[in-house]
């Protein structure tokens, strides 16, 4: 179950299952900042919620703060970015 999740991100609004999943939600296609926690490691992708497009995150991602860049093609509008074991 994704719960909402208030210290992951101080430039959107994040729900998830800390250590298995995040799912942050930015309404402007800016980068975001995300302290998660994971011992295995985590990979991404950003999600266009107007044109349904999916984008792979290169890297995997453990414990820590990160910052991540929508892709260029998601400029101008509201972008979802999902984590996931």
């Amino acid at each position: 179950m994704l719960n909402p999740l208030d210290n992951v991100t101080d430039s959107g609004f994040a729900i998830g299952s800390p250590g298995q999943e995040y799912v942050v939600y930015i309404n402007s296609t800016a980068d975001v900042t995300a302290t998660i926690t994971s011992t295995s490691g985590l990979t991404g992708s950003w999600f266009d919620p107007r044109s349904g497009q999916t984008f792979s995150v290169n890297g995997t991602f453990k414990t820590g703060k990160y910052t991540f860049t929508p892709p260029d093609e998601m400029k101008g509008g509201d972008a979802v970015l999902h984590l996931t074991a």
